[in-house]
């Protein structure tokens, strides 16, 4: 009988399947299909993935500690203590477990900003929070921006490398509002979830600037169990070239190191593995018995441009890895691929721009001033990127195509500009047609910086950059070097040629020189209020030679 209802619900589901198939067209009512439970896993899953979706929340966290507690804290920084934590707008969490993180250059202590781990089922009561078992909040100690570990790894993970997803949370510890944070998701089995079919294999922290050693701190497994590390370290060891390789190719999923070693040269990630022995974690695969590296504290990245797009190791792996000349040469393979197939088809500066902007709507929404400040912020992280890629492309041979002069050596820039904010007050930025002509507005509400930009690759020469603009009422600042409605490149020297109260439309020039490579042009607003129109199909630049 058991037999036959099986068979029975089987033959129900493949029905289920057939009428569902998006062949027909016909939408299935409630009766048509059969529920599906959802494990705990599975709903834990959901959640994690919601929360870092890129409509994902930005939470208010407040956390709160009983006065020994704290006391606690403050003596054993690296020992977890219990609290409460609070969302803001939802519910409060008890048995929370915190404890303060960080190495020598991001370390604060409890009453400065301290970075934190939070473990929710350490003690008694506690449960997940948005499916997440423990999870990090990053201090931003090295990196003003809050952006550097969020970009890194959304390309570590498009290029096959296993790193970290990150949102942010604005953070208040036991009543003092400690302000940003970056949301960092832990090393765990859900982590593991989304790049290993098994996530039960023996995972390693590499510690503080040290390479592989058979005391490594084991994350999971069993602690006692360390013959795959051991064997790991063996491999480099050997000496005989030959056996070298072949032990290597048995313990090291060589494939994916290569990839693991072209991201932290093309991030310029020089608080890694390969590079300073540092940050990163090893984990041995329980269906291959291979290692694979995973990235991590990636907050100082995208600091050298100029930086060579493939390194050679300065640490036991890699070294051992490039020795093999077939290897190093898929290495230098495998950075071009990644630029081809990740950094190239991609607008990383546009990406940085919307991560930055969500994260500057949650600080305005506190504090607008500080919404306004962070502007600064985004500008800075964008430009660091988009000059990585573009410098990485340069050396791996990827020369952009030289813009097309016409006869009379000007460049129409009538499209492709894009709205920044500036900081020091209220901007107001938008698409307006003026007089009937299509216009890139600016506006001034306070004291105020808003502007335009767009990025040309152009060959090395002398240019003028043209536009014609209209203003009303626009009061300028106070610098006569740099007041009203005028035309810049970033990184050059301030121009002479501005507008300013109530000007019927001129043209507005800018003289500058490039030494060939991408050039950021401005139509900015610098003033106390009023508005700028540049009139689109104005928008050049002459080839001056």
């Amino acid at each position: 009988m058991k037999t036959l209802q099986f068979t029975l619900v089987i033959l129900l589901v493949i029905a289920g399947a057939i009428y569902l198939a998006p062949d027909g067209g016909t939408q299935p009512t409630v009766v048509d299909v059969i529920p599906v439970k959802v494990s705990k896993g599975e709903k834990q899953k959901l959640a994690i993935d919601s929360f870092f979706a890129k409509d994902g929340p930005i939470p208010e966290l407040k956390f709160e500690f009983k006065p020994e507690e704290w006391e606690y804290l403050n003596k054993e920084h690296r020992r977890y203590v219990e609290c409460t934590m609070t969302e803001a707008g939802g519910k409060t969490q008890k048995g929370v477990a915190l404890k303060l993180k960080g190495s020598a250059g991001s370390f604060r202590g409890p009453n400065d900003k301290p970075g934190l781990t939070i473990s929710m089922g350490k003690y008694k009561g506690g449960e997940p929070y948005r499916g997440m078992d423990k999870f990090h909040l990053n201090n931003g100690a090295q990196d003003g921006t809050f952006l550097m570990e969020t970009i890194a790894g959304e390309m570590a993970r498009q290029a096959g490398v296993p790193a970290s997803r990150c949102s942010h949370a604005l953070v208040t510890l036991n009543g003092k509002d400690h302000g940003l944070y970056v949301f960092k998701e832990a090393f765990s089995k859900d982590f593991l979830g989304h790049f290993f079919s098994q996530p039960d294999g023996d995972l390693y922290d590499g510690g503080f600037v040290q390479d592989l050693s058979e005391n490594l701190e084991k994350d999971i497994g069993d602690p006692k169990q360390r013959d795959n590390l051991k064997e790991l370290i063996a491999a480099c060891r050997e000496g005989d070239q030959t056996k070298r390789w072949a032990r290597l190719e048995a313990i090291l999923d060589v494939d994916k190191f290569l990839s693991y070693l072209a991201m932290e040269s093309i991030l310029t990630h020089w608080d890694g593995y390969d590079f300073n022995r540092n940050n990163y974690r090893v984990y041995f695969d329980s269906e291959t018995k291979k290692a694979v590296f995973f990235l991590h504290g990636m907050d100082q990245t995208f600091n050298d441009p100029g930086a060579a797009a493939t390194r050679d190791s300065g640490a036991m792996v890699g070294q051992a890895v490039l020795g093999n000349p077939k290897w190093k040469a898929q290495y230098q393979q495998r950075a071009r691929e990644i630029y081809e197939t990740v950094l190239k088809p991609t607008d990383w500066g546009q990406r940085v721009t919307e991560i930055g902007q969500k994260v500057q709507a949650a600080l305005a929404k506190k504090n607008p001033k500080l919404g306004q400040e962070y502007q600064g912020q985004i500008n800075a992280a964008r430009d660091r990127v988009t000059q990585r890629i573009a410098n990485v492309g340069k050396q791996l041979g990827d020369t952009p195509k030289p813009p097309q002069f016409a006869k009379d050596n000007a460049l129409p820039l009538a499209d492709g500009w894009a709205p920044d904010t500036g900081g020091g007050g209220n901007a107001v930025i938008d698409e307006a047609a003026v007089d009937g002509k299509a216009s890139l507005h600016v506006r001034a509400n306070a004291a105020s910086t808003g502007s335009w930009r767009k990025t040309i690759n152009l060959p090395a020469g002398r240019y003028r950059f043209e536009a014609r603009v209209k203003t009303a009422g626009l009061v300028a600042t106070d610098d006569a070097k740099n007041k009203g409605a005028a035309l810049r490149v970033s990184g050059g020297a301030k121009g002479t040629d501005f507008a300013e109260g109530d000007t019927a439309w001129k043209t507005l020039g800018y003289n500058f020189e490039s030494a060939g490579g991408p050039v950021i042009f401005v139509a900015e607003l610098r003033g106390q209020k009023g508005d700028a129109w540049f009139e689109r199909d104005s928008l050049r630049v002459v080839w001056v030679k």
